[in-house]
């Protein structure tokens, strides 16, 4: 069996910690709020972080980060990006 749980996201980043097997399914506004849908393993017992940079339109970011998605919240245009970090099994 498989979850989804959300997670409301900070501009411009936010460290968030998701079971192992989790992988971001969508990245929206609700209710003006970044928001991302992770889908996971039910009974995953490991966690790990994942380091998000929400960017505007426009402004400079880093190279490395791997592109999630794109949302728009009213004139706003915000793009996801996950930094490349190593993975750690958190208990």
């Amino acid at each position: 069996m498989k979850k989804i749980w959300k997670f409301p996201l900070a501009i411009p980043t936010t460290t968030i910690q998701i079971p192992y097997s989790g992988r971001i399914l969508c990245f929206q506004c609700q209710f003006g709020i970044p928001t991302v849908w992770v889908e996971f393993n039910d009974g995953d017992q490991f966690k790990k972080n994942e380091r998000l940079h929400i960017v505007p339109t426009g402004m400079p970011f880093d190279s490395s980060w791997l592109y999630v998605g794109t949302a728009l919240d009213g004139q706003f245009v915000w793009h996801l990006y996950s930094e490349p970090v190593k993975r750690e099994i958190i208990h």
